[in-house]
């Protein structure tokens, strides 16, 4: 599914005949390319041990967009761009690609791993809205604090 906000993308398994394991192509750039979008790796991380309810994020990159690829088990995520929200369950082997100013929430994590590319949209560092009633009332007009849809290959809209 790809939206103007997301784009979540199935990242297919490359098996070598004879030898153990598989490969899954993570260049980001073109993955992003393929729905219309620029995106430039200006940071990247990994959050791994992730088995519980307890959530993460819980804030909105303002000038970030972030390629987010679960490298194991499942999560679910909940997305927000102020006029409505939408719940996406991401999996092994799957991209969401978020568009920056868009609020995250990540919870329901079952023995997952995920690996984060982030691209920061200038030079002032990344800016985030950690309380969601100031992010959806300021229609990006805050001021933030500096911070330390399935397709295969198709259009983005």
């Amino acid at each position: 599914m790809a939206t103007s906000d997301h784009a979540l993308v199935d990242l297919p398994p490359i098996r070598t005949p004879g030898k153990p394991g598989y490969l899954c192509d993570l260049d980001v750039r073109a993955i992003c390319a393929g729905f219309g979008v620029t995106f430039t790796i200006t940071k990247c991380f990994y959050i791994n041990d992730l088995d519980s309810n307890l959530p993460r994020g819980g804030h909105s990159n303002m000038n970030a967009a972030e390629a987010v690829v679960c490298l194991r088990g499942s999560c679910n995520v909940f997305l927000h761009n102020r006029q409505s929200g939408t719940h996406i369950t991401l999996v092994e082997n799957q991209l969401l690609y978020i568009r920056e100013d868009s609020w995250i929430e990540l919870d329901k994590f079952e023995d997952c791993t995920l690996l984060v590319f982030v691209d920061i949209r200038d030079d002032s560092g990344k800016r985030r809205c950690d309380n969601f009633d100031t992010y959806i009332a300021s229609q990006g007009s805050i001021t933030f604090s500096s911070e330390m849809g399935r397709i295969s290959q198709g259009t983005f809209a």
